[in-house]
């Protein structure tokens, strides 16, 4: 996933982060788009968050010299709870983690919660093929299912592309 990931944040993200961005990766996993996000903007801080405690040592450990010098940060949190005051971030992602989500109202308002103003919320996910278990387990089908989730609940911009087997959603508070 890693090639895919930077890929992706440099066509989706890359914008005016010359200043003190701040990122948080939802669901990070083992820590590949933090290290992605680390190394694309070089004066970013970037939070990692994650359900499993395992997952955010693995994180921690992947990313060690980010969160030596303090420009990682991983916590094991959930999406529905998120540990972060209002307007904390920038840009919010979610690469390969929203269809594991539990409470998706309760997480798509924490989600708009923690955004700046204007900030982006961009979402990556493996796109199932039709007659797939993959495909009876998401929640999001379609890009269709997408933009209204985030339309319904309020996100502005809402740009949904599907390519290479994955759909890329990016909306705005």
């Amino acid at each position: 996933h890693g090639r895919f990931y930077e890929k992706t944040v440099k066509k989706y993200l890359d914008g005016d982060t010359g200043g003190e961005f701040v990122f948080l990766d939802i669901g990070c996993g083992g820590g590949q788009a933090l290290a992605c996000l680390y190394a694309r903007f070089p004066r970013a801080l970037v939070h990692g968050i994650d359900h499993s405690p395992e997952m955010t040592r693995l994180a921690r450990k992947v990313n060690r010299r980010g969160v030596r010098e303090g420009r990682v940060r991983v916590e094991q949190a959930s999406a529905d709870a998120l540990p972060y005051r209002n307007s904390s971030f920038d840009a919010v992602t979610a690469f390969d983690t929203i269809n594991f989500w539990g409470d998706m109202d309760a997480s798509l308002a924490e989600v708009k919660r923690v955004l700046k103003p204007g900030g982006m919320f961009l979402v990556v996910n493996a796109y199932p093929k039709e007659g797939t278990r993959w495909h009876d387990f998401v929640r999001f089908k379609n890009d269709a299912e997408y933009r209204e989730a985030l339309a319904s609940r309020g996100f502005g911009g809402v740009l949904t592309v599907v390519e290479k087997g994955s759909v890329i959603v990016r909306a705005f508070k």
